[in-house]
């Protein structure tokens, strides 16, 4: 998932198990 931080950067983060 890649989400926009509100500092303006780009955080991705990824889903470890289901």
């Amino acid at each position: 998932m890649i989400r926009l931080n509100s500092n303006g950067s780009i955080d991705y983060t990824f889903n470890i198990g289901t």
